[in-house]
């Protein structure tokens, strides 16, 4: 049952995704980026780069400290030449926030270290988007980049997080990721190439054990509630 419910909540992450697509500007010609970060956990400025991909969506993640320049989603935005819309899952309302960033409308969420986002960017962005920031203290010290988890034992709840910098060494995949967080029943990673989420549920070793990476991020569908890492 549970795993009847969780996918029921997946398709609402697709929906979600869809009617953001549909609020997308008419007569655009969009193309989508495929997040490729390149990072060095032992110095600073560090850069995630993009490598052109299917139209659309795309997510990615900040994996640096970059408030002097990113606070928000406009900022965010404006570092992203092109950018239509800008997407932040919202844990408590289980639900995307938007905005588009050409007209100042929707919600002008906040960007922190850590944080993973959608993109969407028109036919005039660049290839490549680079951030340059300083890196994130190690797990266990104060601003290190830690997620307060959102779970539910009855119907599993959706979190979107991204690999920080320190913790790369301790997984390769979506069964490690899981076991690693504990308590995960769903893990998916957005695919820019088909538009749409590769998933795996560990508890029964179901689906693509997709390859993770540092900086990368996913979601999880938490089962009880806890800090990771």
């Amino acid at each position: 049952m549970k795993r009847i419910l969780s996918s029921i909540i997946y398709a609402g992450l697709m929906l979600a995704l869809a009617a953001a697509a549909y609020l997308a500007f008419p007569g655009r010609a969009d193309i989508a980026a495929q997040p490729n970060p390149i990072v060095d956990a032992g110095s600073a400025p560090a850069a995630q780069a993009q490598s052109p991909a299917a139209e659309n969506w795309n997510e990615l993640a900040i994996p640096l400290n970059a408030s002097s320049t990113i606070t928000n989603a406009q900022s965010l935005a404006d570092s992203i030449p092109g950018t239509v819309q800008v997407l932040k899952w919202n844990v408590a309302g289980q639900s995307f926030q938007f905005y588009f960033p050409d007209i100042g409308f929707g919600d002008n969420f906040s960007v922190q270290t850590g944080e993973a986002f959608f993109v969407q960017v028109n036919n005039t962005a660049a290839n490549t988007f680079t951030v340059v920031g300083d890196v994130p203290p190690q797990s266990g010290q104060p601003g290190a980049v830690e997620f307060n988890l959102t779970g539910n034992s009855t119907a599993c709840k959706w979190n979107d997080i991204s690999i920080p910098l320190d913790q790369g060494a301790n997984f390769s995949d979506a069964a490690t990721l899981s076991t690693n967080i504990g308590n995960v029943e769903q893990l998916l990673s957005w695919d820019p190439a088909a538009q749409n989420f590769k998933f795996y549920f560990p508890e029964i070793s179901f689906g693509d054990n997709f390859n993770v990476a540092t900086g990368y991020p996913y979601f999880v569908c938490m089962k009880t509630s806890k800090n990771w890492p």
